[in-house]
């Protein structure tokens, strides 16, 4: 399931969910043995990092430069030195980057389109019996016609 508040992002042709994450985030998949994911926000200027061993860390305080060099998608491996050094301030965070398979993806904007459509106009039908499984069932009234006879 994907939660209500997270941001969805194709990287390498896959979908992750970037759970307490902001969007100003620009994911990328690493190709170092040490780091799985990093995400670059410029206009917040920091760097997210998701390592191999599970640790997450929020970076700060890295120069304009450096953050646009990354964000370009470019190998952080020549930065990870300093990273570990503690040149840049670091702060943990429970941010979470999860895979997110395409049917799931399918399935929230059927349900948002649900919710759309449930929630705007009046919820009446003469045929109740046939929404019975459907979200806000309980909210639908019956619609009852007379026959003109």
């Amino acid at each position: 399931m994907i939660p209500f508040d997270s941001i969805l992002q194709v990287v390498d042709n896959k979908i992750y969910s970037l759970h307490k994450l902001w969007s100003s985030y620009h994911i990328h998949k690493s190709t170092q043995d040490s780091v799985d994911f990093y995400g670059v926000s410029c206009q917040d200027g920091k760097l997210f990092v998701l390592f191999k061993n599970g640790d997450k860390f929020i970076y700060t305080g890295l120069p304009d430069n450096l953050l646009a060099y990354l964000d370009a998608g470019e190998d952080i491996y020549p930065l990870l030195t300093d990273l570990k050094s503690g040149k840049y301030s670091k702060e943990p965070t429970d941010a979470t980057l999860t895979e997110v398979a395409l049917q799931d993806v399918a399935y929230q904007f059927c349900r948002m389109q649900d919710h759309i459509v449930m929630t705007n106009g009046m919820w009446a039908t003469d045929r109740p019996d046939l929404f019975e499984k459907q979200p806000h069932f309980d909210l639908m009234f019956q619609l009852k016609f007379d026959d003109p006879k």
